[in-house]
């Protein structure tokens, strides 16, 4: 874990390089009219709060050996198995991801150290804290996954990244964890166009750049 805090709709992370800005996107098109316009950067402590505040990175992954698994199966032309070791491979991923986080939940940062949920309830999310992927719906910049990288080095785990920010092996999954007690997911959905000017503003790019990376 790392020390953190937001300003606005950027988190910045202080690592061993200095401190690093992860930029995050807001919510515009609200789900339940009860909730507030989200941004992940809510569930760190801002900066003028004057609180140090902690936020988690991970990379998991199959492994290297799974595409090697499923090449051996498509030169055989055995559509079947390479759905099904796809498939597998995915939510073995998922599943690394569930894990480490339960340990962090109940041992490494231990806030939830009494915590005792059946496996339906983990799956309705009813434990406290959330992980959201890069490239899912309250993260969808996957360039973030370069910073990620750059905390992390997700070579640690195996794992590499294309000039398009995507991972290799294909059944990996980045992304980073929150504490926060009322922290949740959540869907940035469209992003307008005022919102993408000032994200390409915040991160140095042009706004067609900016479009690339967040396709609507």
């Amino acid at each position: 874990h790392y020390e953190a805090n937001s300003d606005d709709r950027a988190i910045y992370i202080q690592t061993e390089k200095g401190k690093l800005k992860v930029p995050t996107l807001r919510q515009q098109e609200k789900a339940d009219s009860d909730k507030p316009y989200y941004s992940l950067a809510d569930f760190i402590a801002p900066k003028t709060s004057g609180v140090t505040d902690y936020i988690g990175c991970f990379g998991v992954t199959a492994g290297g050996k799974i595409e090697g698994l499923m090449k051996a199966y498509e030169k055989a032309e055995d559509d079947f198995m390479v759905m099904l070791v796809s498939f597998l491979s995915d939510r073995l991923a998922e599943a690394g991801t569930e894990y480490l986080h339960e340990k962090i939940r109940k041992e490494y940062w231990g806030y939830a150290a009494d915590e005792n949920l059946s496996i339906d309830e983990m799956l309705k999310v009813r434990f406290r804290g959330i992980r959201p992927a890069v490239g899912y719906p309250s993260l969808p910049d996957q360039s973030v996954n370069f910073i990620l990288n750059d905390i992390v080095n997700l070579s640690n785990a195996g794992i590499t990244l294309t000039e398009n920010g995507a991972m290799s092996p294909a059944a990996s999954v980045s992304g980073f964890f929150f504490a926060h007690p009322e922290s949740d997911y959540f869907m940035i959905g469209k992003v307008g166009e005022e919102q993408l000017e000032m994200y390409a503003k915040e991160t140095n790019r042009s706004l067609e750049e900016v479009k690339r990376w967040i396709r609507n």
